[in-house]
């Protein structure tokens, strides 16, 4: 194995953790168990627990390496962006009380056309957020996720132009609709974070439409030094496929 942590999101468990199968107090004794050093935990997972939650990863001797917000900052309604600003400055709070580095976030997503002048409004939010990171020392993940800004070159521009250290790209490996490895050689020296993505396997335990062994040669020769954090998103038993999962990482990284 590499030097590269091997990081787990709480979305691979999203059906599991939804039917109450697994609570999210359990999940980082069950990341843990299935070979894990750190995990990611979704807020829409969080029930007002952080701080158990980290008792829990100190106790099960796993790393919180990632809060993640689900927002969206690419809408014109000027009130409902600054919801969404809260949103994110909760995320890198909850953070900073357990002591994780990286808060993954979003660009946004936009029904239709995007409207004229998004562009700037989703600038000035990011403007906010990376200020606010900064301030608290934690670094914020842009992913390529929904229809709007997932595009390499989009998400370079975006994230140069603001040109914080706090503001950073995770590169999501099933987000990007076309080119995947052009894009991803595109954006891995920008990011701090990535989700290694998987969705079903072949006879030989390989994903079946992404290649991981250059998916991973790609991220070394970035200079990334940042998590692999797993998400699981296909179909069958959660813990099978994560442990599938894993094992087919430990072969490439």
């Amino acid at each position: 194995m590499g030097s590269m942590p091997l990081g787990i999101s709480s979305w691979s468990f999203h059906r599991d953790i939804g039917a109450g199968k697994l609570s999210i107090l359990d999940f980082p004794y069950k990341a843990r168990s299935l070979g894990f050093e750190d995990i990611e935990v979704v807020m829409s997972h969080l029930d007002g627990s952080a701080q158990v939650l980290k008792e829990r990863c100190d106790d099960a001797g796993i790393k919180w390496n990632c809060v993640s917000a689900e927002n969206n900052f690419a809408i014109p309604d000027e009130a409902a962006r600054k919801k969404q600003i809260e949103h994110v400055r909760t995320a890198i709070d909850t953070a900073v009380d357990i002591e994780a580095s990286v808060v993954r976030a979003f660009f946004g997503h936009v029904s239709g056309e995007p409207p004229l002048g998004i562009k700037y409004l989703t600038m000035e939010c990011l403007k906010e957020v990376a200020s606010y990171a900064e301030d608290r020392d934690v670094v914020i993940g842009l992913e390529n996720h929904g229809n709007y800004c997932n595009e390499a070159i989009e998400m370079k521009e975006m994230i140069e132009t603001i040109g914080s250290d706090h503001l950073r790209a995770c590169p999501d490996t099933g987000n990007f609709e076309t080119d995947v490895y052009e894009q991803l050689e595109r954006i891995a020296p920008l990011a701090v974070h990535m989700h290694a993505k998987t969705y079903a396997f072949d006879e030989d335990g390989d994903e079946s439409s992404l290649d991981y062994k250059r998916i991973f040669q790609i991220f070394k020769d970035s200079g990334f030094e940042g998590t692999y954090s797993l998400e699981f998103e296909g179909e069958g038993d959660e813990t099978d496929m994560v442990e599938k999962s894993i094992a087919l990482f430990r072969r490439y990284i």
